[in-house]
């Protein structure tokens, strides 16, 4: 231990006196191959985010969910959804690996007043004529104060909802397994249903593009800290630039809580850590000795 302590003190005494001492090379050039770092990171990071975790995510998710969190993955309950602005669907539970769910119930408003309501046992994927089938259901219409019920027992009915097999999957994480067009696609569909889930998507969708820029946030700070030459050689700088990283991972998990249960701006929960200690980075730069 000793020994490493003696060798990094040698390294930091020749970095700082070579390229920061007198006679050495600007400031900035000593910066300049740690940017171009960053940005190699940053580039791979980011197509890394956008075309291989999504697959990636595919095989670890579907091990937590089966595995380390022990649940069925293929039923999901209590399933309310906004259809399109007038539509509304209830099903009690739906089971994913037979596209079939159970005791489902549509109601149709024209403003805030009721029109028409369906109940059925059962509604089934028919994925060969891709339309829903209700099995034993009924209907209930209303015009004003006049009410018409049909009945349809052991009867079925072919209908066209705008909504698939997959809006009900039983994953939570089921977002960060998509691909960015299935996600921008999932984006646009549950923004016309108004749903509660936008939050979640939006904010998946922000961290993939804006998270890779934490390679230059953590590049400014470090190389800020490891430049100031301070008695006792690189230990202190290392030490405060590992509890300003672990704080900066700290943030991000925070802010995704708020995006995703608090009602924060998604856009703003992933944008705002980054803005504020690539702030701090700038103002330690700055401070660095030159």
């Amino acid at each position: 231990m000793k020994f490493i302590k003696q060798r990094l003190k040698i390294i930091d005494s020749f970095i700082i006196g070579k390229y920061l001492g007198t006679g050495g090379v600007s400031f900035n050039r000593f910066l300049r191959p740690y940017l171009i770092s960053s940005f190699i990171i940053f580039s791979v990071n980011l197509v890394s985010n956008l075309y291989i975790l999504p697959y990636t995510n595919q095989i670890k998710n579907k091990f937590e969910n089966e595995v380390v969190n022990d649940k069925d993955p293929s039923v999901k309950t209590n399933i309310h959804m906004k259809v399109d602005n007038n539509t509304y669907i209830y099903i009690d539970n739906f089971d994913n690996k037979t596209n079939i769910g159970y005791r489902f119930s549509l109601d149709k408003f024209q403003g805030d007043v009721l029109k028409k309501k369906l109940i059925a046992d059962r509604i089934e994927w028919d994925s060969l004529k891709r339309v829903w089938k209700m099995v034993n259901y009924s209907t209930r219409n209303i015009d004003g104060l006049k009410e018409s019920m049909v009945y349809a027992n052991s009867k079925t009915k072919d209908t066209i909802l705008d909504m698939k097999p997959d809006d009900f999957s039983a994953y939570q994480n089921v977002f960060e397994s998509m691909s960015g067009k299935e996600l921008s696609d999932k984006i646009k569909k549950e923004r016309i249903r108004g749903s509660g889930i936008m939050s979640d998507l939006l904010f998946e969708q922000y961290k993939r593009w804006f998270q890779p820029l934490s390679a230059f946030v953590l590049t400014l700070i470090g190389v800020a800290l490891s430049s100031r030459k301070v008695r006792g050689g690189v230990g202190l700088p290392l030490g405060v630039g590992i509890i300003l990283s672990f704080a900066y991972i700290v943030v991000n998990q925070f802010a995704k809580m708020f995006s995703t249960k608090g009602g924060f701006p998604p856009l703003l929960a992933v944008l705002l850590p980054t803005i504020f200690f690539g702030l701090l980075g700038l103002y330690l730069l700055r401070r660095a000795p030159k």
